[in-house]
């Protein structure tokens, strides 16, 4: 019996959003292609060993080089509508606005409430550093609070339950 990696290979490995979108065209130009563990990894991150905010996308081996050639495609189509790349405050702005994202999901997790705690010091410092304000920091500085009230709430409730 053949196994999955001798049949499909990777052709993307990344954020999620750009994962789907991948797969999304790959589909559309009749590519064979699927995102491995795509729910299993939103639910439980830890039982597949990866980052909840990635995703890969695998082809079937013997369409390889059309979906690259696809993808190259669109990548030169995306380079020139930027007229020559992102400078680099555009992407500095990107970069603090996805970790902003990372502490508003974080605190709406409950559980997750103490890494949000621990990427908000970086987040708001990178934010005051920007000549404009990132998208949703009122957001990320309400989820903040929340991440601080849950995470207060429970060592409270730790403390006070008797054992």
């Amino acid at each position: 019996m053949k196994s999955l990696a001798e049949d499909w290979v990777e052709v993307y490995h990344g954020n999620a959003g750009v994962a789907e979108m991948v797969h999304a065209r790959l589909r559309e130009h009749g590519v064979r292609a699927f995102v491995p563990d795509r729910n299993l990894r939103y639910v439980d991150a830890d039982a597949t060993g990866g980052n909840v905010f990635e995703l890969r996308v695998l082809v079937e081996r013997r369409h390889w080089k059309r979906a690259h050639y696809i993808l190259e495609l669109d990548a030169a189509a995306g380079a020139m509508m930027r007229d020559g790349g992102e400078d680099a405050l555009e992407q500095e702005l990107r970069e603090v606005q996805r970790l902003g994202d990372r502490i508003i999901a974080s605190a709406l997790f409950g559980y997750l409430s103490p890494l949000a705690l621990i990427m908000a010091p970086r987040y708001f410092k990178l934010a005051r550093a920007l000549p404009t304000r990132p998208r949703r920091y009122r957001t990320v500085q309400a989820a903040t609070v929340l991440a601080l009230f849950l995470l207060a709430g429970g060592i409270a409730l730790l403390v006070l339950t008797p054992w």
